[in-house]
């Protein structure tokens, strides 16, 4: 049993300049900070090396390629990662390394017979992972530790990725995750006369793919990587209206076989297995703010409420597809303090979903928090 995730990242340098992590630090607007500075010796990596890859110092003797990708670079962060110098402003720094603890659960919401009580409640265990990042400019290594065994004695088998691209105008981020087991019952139908049972369930699987993009209107004046990324200062209060487009496809599992019969009988009409599989297709609309509360802590909030096309599947022994329009919510809030080269910061991520046709309904929703500690050099 592997007790360790190891997750390395490589990004390509040629895009790094999309990433809000890594731009603005090297501006080159701000050359002139080199000019009293002893010559570099060596080739152009060497040089490289000798200003701790400070990438836009003009001592370095860039050869053609490299110098063409540095103008790639420059051209991008000006183009996509520029900012209202009185409101927002670069960290300077290169490298980062911090630690995070997250905890994160799934709750669902099933009404089988929208007429009577023949309705699920199920969530998930609070999930807790445990992770430490080295990151200078384009490259990224993260070490993460599962800490189920150590809260409950086993492990929740899992398997999470999650991926997120910030500039000034626009931001990109991607999720895949499977889970199976690790749930309990909260409800079920007219058990207990539908008392809460917080019964320990493993017929719970479930699958996330998705990948959302926003647009920032107010992109000049308003940085969300200076609430969830730290490689930016937010100076002034600002917020920004958001829009954009989100793909998801997710499946969840929900096998009551091997139930006590005590629970199966006292509800003869639910179904057994009940396999949810459907696509989204979404509009997004919200808006985020950032308020500073003083030079140290900064506090953010976004909503984005989605509304799209789903096409949704449910496989029982009534079968049903129908294909319906999609209601979801995204909801994020962050406290973030920084001091010099340390920074801290708190999260909290909300994701539901809303089913509903004649038959039955589904909500289902995600709950993440972090909490974030690190330093910029």
């Amino acid at each position: 049993m592997r007790r360790f995730i190891l997750i390395v990242v490589l990004l390509c340098s040629s895009v790094g300049f999309l990433h809000a992590e890594y731009l603005d630090s090297d501006s080159i607007d701000h050359t002139a900070r080199y000019d009293s500075l002893a010559p570099l010796h060596g080739n152009w990596f060497q040089q490289l090396m000798q200003t701790n890859f400070h990438i836009n110092d003009p001592r370095i003797n860039y050869p053609r390629f490299p110098r063409f990708c540095l103008n790639v670079y420059n051209w991008g962060d000006k183009t996509f990662n520029s900012y209202d110098p009185e409101y927002v402003r670069a960290t300077g720094k290169n490298w980062k390394f911090l630690v995070k603890c997250e905890a994160w659960n799934q709750s669902f919401h099933y009404v089988f017979d929208l007429f009577n009580r023949d309705n699920v409640e199920i969530r998930s265990k609070a999930n807790v992972d445990l992770g430490i990042t080295l990151q200078f400019m384009a490259v990224g290594l993260t070490y993460t530790r599962a800490m189920d065994k150590s809260i409950y004695g086993h492990k929740n088998k899992r398997n999470t990725f999650e991926f997120s691209f910030t500039c000034s105008r626009f931001s990109l981020e991607a999720l895949s995750r499977k889970t199976s087991g690790g749930a309990y019952i909260d409800r079920f139908g007219t058990y207990e006369d539908g008392r809460w049972i917080h019964m320990p369930f493993e017929g719970l699987e479930t699958s996330t793919l998705s990948l959302t993009g926003f647009y920032f209107f107010n992109h000049k004046r308003y940085s969300q990587s200076a609430a969830y990324a730290y490689s930016k200062y937010q100076l002034r209060s600002a917020g920004s209206w958001l829009g954009g487009l989100q793909w998801a496809h997710r499946r969840v599992i929900m096998d009551f076989s091997d139930l006590p019969d005590a629970m199966k009988e006292s509800n003869p009409e639910f179904p057994l297995i009940n396999t949810f599989d459907y696509h989204e297709y979404a509009l997004i609309g919200g808006y985020a703010y950032n308020w500073v509360i003083n030079k140290h802590f900064l506090f953010n909030i976004t909503a984005m409420p989605c509304v799209g096309y789903r096409k949704s599947e449910l496989h029982s022994e009534h079968r049903q597809r129908r294909e319906l329009v999609s209601a979801n919510l995204l909801g994020r809030t962050s406290l973030t303090y920084n001091n010099g080269m340390l920074f801290v910061g708190i999260i909290a991520k909300f994701n539901g979903g809303f089913i509903l046709n004649s038959h039955y309904s589904l909500f289902n929703s995600t709950q993440t928090g972090n909490a974030i500690i690190g330093i910029r050099f």
